[in-house]
């Protein structure tokens, strides 16, 4: 769970597909892991179905809870 939870932490709001694929966890493992998670308050999470050529995908979007990625260098003051 701290691997999940540390990718999150870097890359901000992701779907468990892209966790799996990053973290070399299999999908059912970090579905299951992002569950306890959610039970546990860490991160919050929603489910999508997107459709890819007339096939539907069900995924877990989620992000850490009151977590908020500091802005990129660059941007100009508003």
């Amino acid at each position: 769970m701290n691997e999940i939870i540390r990718y999150l932490t870097i890359h901000g709001e992701c779907a468990d597909t892209e966790i799996a694929g990053a973290t070399g966890i299999p999908l059912t493992d970090v579905r299951i892991h992002l569950s306890a998670l959610v039970s546990q308050r860490a991160i919050m999470a929603c489910r999508s179905i997107r459709f890819e050529q007339g096939k539907e995908i069900e995924e877990m979007i989620c992000r850490l809870t009151g977590y908020i990625r500091p802005a990129t260098p660059g941007r100009k003051s508003k």
